[in-house]
């Protein structure tokens, strides 16, 4: 989030590649969230690609936490 927050002014977003497991941890999407905020990051700063393999077979679970 740190490195995000000082390439925003070169109009860059940063990926982070994510498995859907980690999405469905408990707390997961609440802390990428407080992160996001607390670095005060502006919308699009941050890209998140997401495995496939395991989406295709819990698409419904994924979905619901994105």
């Amino acid at each position: 989030m740190a490195f995000a927050k000082k390439l925003e002014k070169y109009n860059v977003s940063i990926s982070l590649n994510l498995s859907p497991i980690q999405i469905i941890q408990a707390g997961f999407v609440s802390e990428l969230i407080s992160k996001f905020e607390e670095f005060q990051l502006k919308e699009g700063s941050i890209a998140l690609e997401i495995t496939e393999t395991f989406l295709m077979k819990n698409f419904m679970l994924v979905k619901k936490r994105l």
